[in-house]
């Protein structure tokens, strides 16, 4: 179900790679929403974004983010992947 407060929106989910963070990435991208999923590990974020597209047709973009890095944020995630 699409959801007009999500619709066109662009959400980055951290650590969308596993447990809490794979159902928002799904809620979220359900819901009509653009999804950056973040991951330290390139791999568990494949493989999730994939799975995703698998399950239900979702589309969310791929990127790997250390928080801790000092490189901000908004350079982190400019340029991520459809998958």
């Amino acid at each position: 179900m699409r959801c007009v407060w999500h619709a066109g929106k662009t959400a980055i989910v951290t650590g969308g790679n596993s447990g809490i963070g794979v159902e928002t990435v799904r809620a979220l991208a359900t819901a009509g929403a653009r999804v950056i999923l973040t991951s330290r590990s390139v791999e568990a974020g494949q493989k999730v974004a994939q799975q995703l597209k698998a399950d239900g047709g979702l589309k969310v973009r791929l990127s790997c983010l250390l928080l801790s890095s000092p490189i901000p944020l908004q350079y982190r995630v400019e340029a991520p992947r459809y998958l």
